[in-house]
């Protein structure tokens, strides 16, 4: 009798513990599972698509007044690099049928880069289309020294050698999306495969 008595007392302690929340034979309390843990940064919504940039990268003030500009992003160099080699990152958005074809913008860019002397063309500026969640983006790679200039009748910016540009296109029923980034060549070929990503990994928005 007094056996089982006393493993009446064991079970009921038992459930006491279980209903307190303590892991059965650890008398320890147990804790719930943490959450997995985000990846990347804040998610965009363009309306016509959106996108969850690297937490990296740093959103930047527009400024006041420029209407076209959607996003700006700074992407931080890597060591032992200055703050000053960060790359610049712009979405822009002039509306539907605004803002030139792809092509007239693709030679624009292109046109802001000065080809070295002993370069070859495949080096200089590389093109690809891809097709990201049923929309069309056109994707333009260059190296040279940026100059800034392309816009019709602006001036020739000092020149920057040893730049990088990486610009994509996002063709939407509601109009063209510009994205353009330059920056140090080092800084943008350290961020070139987390920037493919951020472009392949595009949601087509609600309106697409």
């Amino acid at each position: 009798m007094t056996r089982i008595i006393g493993a009446l007392l064991f079970l009921a302690i038992l459930g006491l513990g279980a209903a307190a929340g303590e892991e059965p034979g650890t008398g320890t309390q147990s804790k719930p599972a943490a959450p997995p843990a985000e990846k990347g940064g804040a998610k965009t919504d363009f309306e016509w698509f959106r996108w969850t940039p690297p937490a990296e990268w740093k959103p930047v003030p527009i400024p006041h007044g420029n209407n076209s500009r959607k996003e700006q992003l700074s992407l931080p160099a890597p060591p032992p690099a200055a703050a000053a080699d960060a790359g610049e990152l712009i979405v822009h958005f002039f509306g539907k049928d605004q803002g030139g074809g792809v092509e007239a913008n693709l030679e624009r860019w292109k046109g802001q880069f000065e080809k070295a002397p002993d370069a070859k063309e495949e080096d200089f500026a590389q093109t690809s289309k891809q097709k990201v969640d049923g929309l069309d983006v056109t994707i333009l790679e260059v190296r040279g020294a940026y100059t800034g200039s392309g816009m019709p009748g602006a001036p020739a910016g000092p020149k920057k050698p040893d730049w990088m540009l990486l610009a994509a296109i996002v063709e939407t029923a509601g109009g063209n999306f510009y994205i353009k980034t330059v920056g140090p060549r080092a800084t943008l070929e350290h961020w070139k495969k987390a920037w493919y990503q951020t472009i392949l990994g595009i949601k087509s928005g609600k309106g697409a």
